[in-house]
């Protein structure tokens, strides 16, 4: 009689769940301690700013809009009032960190301190660092020491804000976000909100002097739709641009604008990987002593987290690892040279504080000596020590699986064949997805058979079975296909425990 694989006293089940366990380790020690750590940074610190008390912004709207790349926010033909605006202001050039998700970039944009990994783990509900930011400063910093606040900050739109900030009472947070489904219902509540903000019916005791916008039926309908080519995608945007042109209008002359995005999208509405179409972004700034027509490029995206500091004249906090983009201000140049000591200053002391706690760091900076090209720009991305790691568990999996098939089946070549073939065009994928970017017309050809080749040994292991009321056996088989086939459930590597723990 067959031996059920699911017994805790078959071998043919141990067996497997060892190997696998066993090679869980290497990736354990060397990802998983990596990609679950936070980012060092100072939880404390603020650096004075110059030319405290003379803000060169009185007022500033800060716009995110979800999943647009930086050709369609520059592009007239999907943005032509925003585009208007541009001509009239200054273009940031902007790069993501590595981590496409919008948890994850929102988090950099607004605190500064880049994301790490495990981020992506925490798309939807992203956690504060505990640090002091731009927004946190701008909400509470009280520089004519009169017991109040300078400033009023409202947040509206997309729930990830409102996830960094619920423990800031200072903060006023209205969400307005109805699943992913929502293509227009969340914006326009949202727009809604704002104009109602804006005149005259502030949700704090007086009338906000900061706001900050996040908009999400964008990415969506690029999710469903597609992005550059659907006819959907431009109607969305061409919309927004509309709601967006009411809402300039209402705005006086002594309010700062800036529109930028979370991150890209592929022309099929794709995000998450580091591909560059999706990498690189655009930020579109215009008002008071703004540079007209400055395009500032090499920027990241994380440099954003300094303009409230920068406009406002308030502190700057340590933990911002970022660069102030002086170049788009209208000022001379004595001024923006006091602008980069300051933020070289804050630097310097976020990378003392590296030194004092341990951390990789740089040595020998002079406080009073500008020196970026030292700092470096390391990102929180997968390192290629890991994926080697990942490469070789990968293939060694994939030969105990053929030694386990022919061990149980011993007529079994063509379907070993099958199976070690797909494993190696697997592992040939996920070379080629993190060495390319993307994968090459030969990688895609690759990709193609690695499916057909699981689907064939799916269907050669269901008409193997001999019992036909296993049904572990049987949800083992079904679990597997979803988890493989749909790489986006983010588990696709369970799919393949499940195929070696169903082998027979």
């Amino acid at each position: 009689m067959k031996e059920d694989i699911l017994s805790g006293n078959s071998r043919r089940f141990w067996i497997p769940v060892i190997v696998i366990l066993a090679l869980c380790i290497p990736n354990l020690l060397s990802t998983g301690t990596y990609i679950l750590m936070d980012s060092p940074t100072p939880l404390e610190g603020l650096e004075p700013a110059p030319h405290a008390g003379e803000p060169l912004a009185e007022k500033f709207m800060f716009i995110v809009l979800d999943g647009v790349r930086r050709d369609v926010l520059l592009s007239p033909e999907y943005m032509p009032n925003l585009n208007d605006k541009k001509d009239g202001g200054a273009t940031l050039l902007l790069e993501t960190g590595p981590l496409t998700m919008t948890g994850a970039c929102v988090r950099e944009i607004a605190t500064g301190v880049q994301s790490r990994p495990s981020e992506g783990l925490a798309n939807f509900h992203p956690e504060h660092p505990g640090t002091e930011d731009g927004w946190t400063v701008a909400s509470t910093y009280d520089g004519d020491g009169d017991g109040d606040p300078d400033r009023r900050l409202g947040i509206v739109g997309d729930y990830v804000w409102g996830d960094l900030y619920k423990d800031n009472p200072a903060i006023n947070f209205t969400q307005h976000f109805h699943g992913h489904s929502d293509y227009y219902k969340g914006d326009d509540e949202a727009f809604a909100t704002l104009t109602d903000w804006l005149t005259g019916n502030s949700p704090l005791d007086r009338d906000l002097d900061s706001i900050v916008m996040h908009l999400s039926g964008t990415d969506h309908v690029s999710h469903r739709y597609g992005s550059i080519g659907s006819s959907e995608y431009l109607e969305k945007m061409n919309s927004i641009d509309s709601d967006l042109e009411g809402i300039f209008d209402l705005l006086g002359p002594e309010w700062t604008v800036a529109v930028t995005s979370d991150h890209g999208v592929t022309h099929d509405g794709r995000h998450g990987s580091p591909d560059s179409e999706i990498r690189e972004i655009a930020a579109v700034i215009y008002g008071p002593n703004i540079k007209v027509g400055a395009v500032v490029e090499g920027m990241d995206q994380r440099d954003l987290a300094t303009l409230p500091s920068l406009l406002f004249a308030q502190p700057l906090s340590h933990s911002i690892n970022g660069r102030m983009p002086v170049d788009i201000l209208d000022i001379n140049q004595t001024q923006k040279d006091e602008l980069e000591l300051w933020n070289w200053h804050a630097a310097y002391e976020r990378n003392k504080w590296l030194q004092e706690n341990d951390w990789p760091a740089v040595e020998g900076l002079d406080r009073e000596v500008i020196s970026w090209e030292l700092i470096p720009g390391d990102e929180m991305g997968i390192k290629t020590e890991n994926m080697i790691v990942a490469l070789i568990s990968f293939l060694v999996l994939g030969l105990f699986a053929f030694w386990w098939i022919k061990k149980e089946n011993t007529d079994s070549i063509k379907q070993t064949s099958l199976i070690t073939s797909a494993i190696g065009a697997g592992a040939l994928l996920m070379y080629s997805y993190y060495f390319d970017g993307h994968p090459s017309g030969l990688i895609t050809v690759v990709g193609i058979y690695f499916f057909v080749a699981f689907i064939g040994v799916t269907i050669w292991m269901y008409r193997s079975l001999k019992d036909g009321d296993n049904w572990q056996q049987m949800l083992w088989l079904f679990s597997c296909i979803f988890f493989i086939a749909y790489l986006g459930t983010r588990f696709s590597i369970l799919g393949f425990i499940a195929f070696v723990l169903c082998l027979h």
